[in-house]
């Protein structure tokens, strides 16, 4: 190597590694037909090739298919340094091994789900990138052969053309071909935006042109999660809590006046003054200590996440003491000062908004079926606010507040009466079959409905000798059938279960039905149908946190379709720990 090829190499950033300094290998005579090649350099009479300068490792690779037909081009160069091997691959080499696996953990995860037992229920949610691409993400739940519930990315899809239910619906279907499995689709479930529904009707049409059992009205579960979100929002604005903001936002904003009432906006402002500046921040910590508070760092809401606003106001409660002094002791923070009144109505804030926190806790899970649950968190939520309602005056703000976020829970509950889903997953729920509605003196009426919903369901899909129904075939069942005699029992199953006492409030659900699989043979297929429909689509927005960490400012520019490509592909090498 020329003196003057090193120094070129060692100004350039990107070729700092010591592979490439003349010390690390000894130089031996090429090749006559390599003289002038500067790819090469022989070290230990090996023969490596690397990148020299200005050129690009497109030229490199081309050279090696030219002049190395022995060696597979597609393959990395080992680049052999003393005892040590390095890696040496292309952008283009990389692209193409990624794409390679892609389709290999594809074709292993579409077996997986093909393999699936009964039907699968799917949830699905848009996103919008930073770099404003739209994406359709699904995931698919079942339950497996061994009762373990299942929640797996199927697809993180890039929207082209129009945001349309037409639009939505192809590109589902196409993905849900792509993996062999629209035959098996049951529910889906989303958020209740108008698009959803539409798309929903669109997909019914697709399935009944290929003669797919699907209808979009039973088969369309509306994310509960999205329902309380809706519901606390509604709560919040009548409170005039206001859009929750970023800082530059309210920085934008601090000298416009607060209108009386407002206090959520008053502490936005007041927490980002004190923020912002590190001399207010140790003048606040000195407040906290004098107080006998565990100093912690202010926290802002967030517009997504309306948790967000039950930990900022919990959070300004509790320091309440420090705050306070904080304001009297600053004159610039006297515009923010919050009176005792005002601490009085955070305080009432914080006590309606804890009886969403605990439900979405719970919702937020993907260890345990939710759908069974579903009708009792409506019941408790509905009635936690009538009872907050009932104990204070009707003029009250607050309730005031309560009374407009139950009207639209209860506007959504009554929606939940357009699918019999919720009723038939809530008495395949051992915990709680038709002694939930008898133990809170539901109508007989509705109980006696409820119970004809689950029969008809179970006689028309799974009874024996229905066409519809997929059986587990275990060969553990067919042992004990031969040991002790198979039981000739012609009693509807339904009947039978029903008659049985309830499981313990504690029980595992999917461990009680695996326990008695064999005495709910086609029962069981139908409890593992509808235990695996997702109550929310938390799932789906789980994968748009990951999103974020792959789309980033630096990588804006990447295609969709690999943007989508990588993202499934990270989700799928991730699933081989199951």
């Amino acid at each position: 190597m020329s003196e003057a090829e090193k120094t070129t190499l060692e100004k350039r950033p990107s070729l700092r590694s010591k592979l490439f300094t003349k010390e690390l290998f000894e130089e031996k005579e090429l090749p006559q037909e390599h003289k002038n090649a500067k790819t090469h350099h022989m070290v230990k009479d090996k023969t490596w090739l690397h990148k020299i300068g200005n050129s690009n490792t497109t030229n490199l690779w081309h050279h090696l298919k030219r002049n190395h037909l022995n060696k597979n081009p597609k393959k990395a160069k080992n680049l052999m340094v003393e005892t040590q091997n390095a890696l040496v691959p292309s952008a283009d080499m990389i692209k193409n091994d990624i794409l390679e696996n892609f389709k290999v953990e594809q074709k292993r995860m579409s077996e997986l789900f093909q393999s699936a037992p009964g039907r699968i229920s799917f949830a699905l949610d848009s996103w919008i990138s930073m770099n404003s691409y739209s994406f359709l993400a699904i995931t698919v739940h079942w339950i497996t052969k061994n009762w373990r519930l299942q929640d797996k990315l199927l697809d993180f899809i890039d929207l082209s053309g129009p945001y349309s239910d037409e639009n939505l619906c192809n590109a589902f279907v196409r993905s849900c071909h792509k993996f062999g499995i629209l035959t098996k689709i049951f529910a889906v479930t989303s958020d209740n935006t108008s698009n959803n529904i539409t798309f929903m009707k669109y997909l019914e049409n697709t399935c009944q042109r290929k003669n797919i059992s699907f209808n979009a009205t039973n088969s369309h579960c509306q994310c509960l999660a999205h329902i309380i979100n809706l519901v606390v929002q509604e709560i919040l604005k009548q409170v005039k809590a206001g859009e929750a903001q970023i800082e530059d936002e309210i920085m934008d904003d601090m000298d416009s006046s607060t209108n009386a009432g407002e206090i959520i906006p008053k502490l936005h402002k007041l927490v980002v003054k004190v923020k912002l500046s590190p001399q207010r921040q140790e003048r606040f910590a000195r407040h906290a200590e004098a107080a006998n508070l565990k100093e912690l760092s202010h926290i802002l809401d967030v517009r997504t996440w309306w948790n967000s606003t039950f930990d900022m106001l919990s959070h300004a409660f509790m320091m309440r003491e420090a705050i306070d002094a904080m304001v009297n002791s600053d004159k610039d923070l006297r515009n923010f000062e919050i009176t005792d009144d005002e601490w009085d109505k955070i305080n009432e804030i914080i006590s309606v908004l804890k009886i969403f926190v605990q439900t979405t806790k719970i919702l937020s899970t993907a260890k345990y079926p939710m759908l069974s649950s579903s009708i009792p968190i409506y019941n408790y939520l509905m009635d936690r606010l009538e009872a907050y309602c009932e104990n204070f005056d009707s003029s009250n703000d607050i309730v005031i507040a309560v009374k407009a976020g139950l009207k639209k829970l209860e506007f959504y509950y009554e929606k939940s009466d357009e699918t019999t889903m919720y009723t038939i997953a809530t008495v395949l729920d051992p915990r709680f079959k038709l002694g939930y509605y008898e133990d809170n003196k539901w109508k007989q009426s509705f109980i006696h409905y409820a119970k004809d919903t689950v029969l008809n369901a179970y006689n028309t899909n799974y009874a024996p000798g229905s066409t519809n129904v997929e059986v587990v075939d275990d060969n553990d069942n067919e042992f004990l059938d031969h040991i002790f005699g198979k039981k000739k029992n012609h009693q509807n199953e339904v009947e039978i279960y029903l008659k049985n006492p309830r499981a313990d409030q504690n029980q595992d659900v999917l461990l009680w039905w695996k326990l008695n699989e064999v005495e709910y043979t086609h029962l069981a297929a139908m409890a593992r149908d509808y235990l695996a429909i997702a109550a929310t689509s938390v799932p789906v927005e789980r994968i748009f946190s990951g999103g974020t960490d792959l789309i980033t400012a630096k990588r804006s520019n990447l295609k969709k379709k690999n943007n989508s490509r990588l993202y499934v592909f990270e989700i799928m090498v991730g699933m081989r720990r199951i």
